[in-house]
């Protein structure tokens, strides 16, 4: 395997020539005034944790990706001596032991997170650093896992809140499935907080960077579920137009994003969507908009599940189109995520705010 480092010194090579030891700027960029220089400077709080994120991802190895992600944490205990005789969290150890989290730790700290996605293409628009998230999500609770083991609870706590903030940043993306990986990543944080908080090692330190990771959270809408329904719908509306135009509209978008399936009706909505021109496809996507604004007044609603069911139902019906009863996202699935969510956070944050900490000075992080 290629280290990245070296394929990224090797790509720099080909392309431009030469590598960075190699380089030498012309005489007019060496003269460049002092002042131009520093404003290309920005300062390490206020970098961008994307950037952070994917030079990081990077840098993982494969190896400890893999294993974190099959861990039986119902079996492997909370000490060093069962974590090392469960194969599974056995196998994660080894391959955890020469790999540091702190970077990710300090990276999940910073306040700017910005991917600069390309939304206007539409449902094209591809997310690979969804499984980036998921995979350092998983390492970080291990390592959590083995801090504790070690008679580190606040080391342990700093790693579950840096899962918090990052559910938090890909959030910021503002698609729903960025919100519901981000729902996923705080689950599997607050779920060994519990073990934390029942292991009895809580400190005074650790409780606090907790409670700080979980109350950052807006109770109403902690991951930004709801708000995916207005992203949702920018996405759809913007993506749609730019790429699906001229006489042949419908039938590109049925190949590209419906295929073939065995239900009648699917079938027929895929021929109605097809026969359709830009002009018909432009208008189709008109009157998809109310079923949005149905959605966001149904997941306000008292009983929210019944309807946003009874908005589903409405555009299954072909209420508000063809492209509606194709493609509008399953959001009764999706508040029935932001309700499992709120209840596991707010389970989680009453179990941290009984724990009484010992007057015992809290242990060094690393």
């Amino acid at each position: 395997m290629i280290h990245p480092a070296l394929l990224a010194t090797s790509l720099l090579t080909i392309v431009c020539g030469t590598t960075f030891g190699q380089a030498s700027p012309p005489a007019s960029d060496r003269s460049a005034p002092a002042s131009t220089l520093a404003t290309m400077r920005v300062a390490p709080e206020d970098r961008n944790a994307a950037i952070k994120y994917l030079s990081l991802s990077l840098q993982m190895p494969r190896d400890l990706a893999d294993k974190t992600g099959t861990i039986k944490y119902e079996s492997c205990g909370t000490t060093m001596e069962s974590l090392e005789k469960e194969p599974t969290a056995a196998a994660a150890l080894k391959a955890l032991e020469s790999y540091d989290v702190r970077p990710w730790i300090a990276a999940s700290r910073l306040e700017k997170y910005d991917l600069e996605l390309a939304r206007e293409e539409g449902f094209s628009l591809l997310l690979p650093h969804l499984r980036t998230f998921r995979e350092a999500s998983r390492v970080l609770r291990f390592s959590a896992r083995v801090e504790l083991a070690k008679g580190k609870p606040a080391a342990a706590a700093e790693r579950l809140a840096a899962i918090v903030r990052m559910s938090r940043h890909v959030a910021q993306d503002r698609i729903l499935i960025s919100s519901l990986v981000a729902t996923a990543m705080t689950s599997l944080s607050a779920e060994e907080m519990r073990t934390l908080v029942a292991s009895g090692s809580l400190d005074a330190e650790g409780r606090k960077l907790l409670l700080e990771s979980l109350e950052s959270l807006d109770p109403r809408d902690p991951l930004l579920l709801r708000a995916s329904i207005r992203a949702e719908q920018q996405l759809a509306t913007d993506g749609l137009r730019a790429q699906f135009k001229g006489p042949d509209a419908g039938r590109r978008f049925v190949e590209l994003l419906m295929p073939p399936g065995d239900d009648p009706a699917a079938r027929m909505r895929s021929k109605t969507i097809a026969d359709l021109n830009g002009e018909q496809f432009a208008a189709a996507i008109d009157r998809m908009q109310p079923a949005y604004d149905a959605l966001e007044q149904a997941w306000d609603a008292p009983d929210a599940p019944a309807a946003i069911a009874s908005v589903a139902a409405r555009a299954e019906a072909g209420e508000f189109g063809p492209l509606a009863a194709a493609m509008l996202p399953a959001f009764g699935n999706v508040r029935s995520s932001a309700d499992r969510v709120r209840e596991n956070l707010e389970s989680t944050l009453a179990a941290i705010r009984a724990v009484t900490p010992t007057d015992a000075p809290a242990e060094p992080r690393r």
